[in-house]
């Protein structure tokens, strides 16, 4: 509900006062600094924890629910060309491309060279069962396009999670990954520009 008042709010502002603006809408992002360490975590940074740690990854329902993972990097380049168009609209930002969690499941595998363990629990009752990113809105306006397949997003996080410990940034220990900074002039996916 706070997303789409965020961009009705951003139709009101453009039609009131002049200001260009750009909701955009954020599938499955993943990548590093991601939190694995609360019961609502994002699935890739909760299935990277318990690869690295032997345990077994919690699949919710059957596993053949299909998601859009779009890695944090291309994120990132969205909201820089975003921040710098002038584009109006709301705008989806995803790989356009979705995967089961079984096969998310065998990828984290691919990318720790491990063996996915796997523990079935009951499907969450407001789970959606399909979720892709349709982005042709989004090429034709800006021509953005994702850039990094999720096997070589899911390889860079698992390097960064592997990587020897700088500060505060993460231990593995203790379950936590470090977080980012939000970018300034962002709010929740909504930009907006003078």
């Amino acid at each position: 509900m706070t997303k789409l008042c965020g961009e009705q709010w951003g139709e009101m502002a453009a039609a009131e006062w002049g200001r260009s603006w750009a909701a955009l809408r954020f599938f499955n992002v993943y990548g590093p600094r991601q939190k694995a360490d609360s019961d609502y975590a994002a699935v890739i940074p909760a299935f990277l924890e318990a690869a690295v740690r032997g345990m077994p990854m919690r699949i919710y329902g059957s596993g053949t629910q299909r998601r859009d993972f779009v890695f944090v990097g291309d994120v990132a380049s969205a909201l820089w060309l975003f921040a710098q168009s002038g584009e109006c609209g709301i705008f989806n930002i995803g790989s356009g491309r979705d995967m089961s969690i079984l096969e998310l499941a065998a990828a984290i595998g691919n990318a720790t060279r491990t063996t996915p363990l796997l523990d079935f629990g009951p499907a969450r009752p407001a789970d959606v069962g399909f979720s892709r990113a349709e982005l042709s809105r989004t090429r034709d306006m800006t021509h953005w396009r994702p850039m990094v397949p999720c096997e070589r997003g899911l390889k860079e996080t698992v390097r960064w999670l592997r990587r020897p410990p700088r500060g505060a940034d993460f231990r593995l220990a203790g379950g936590r990954f470090g977080g980012c900074q939000p970018l300034r002039g962002v709010v929740s996916g909504l930009l907006w520009a003078a």
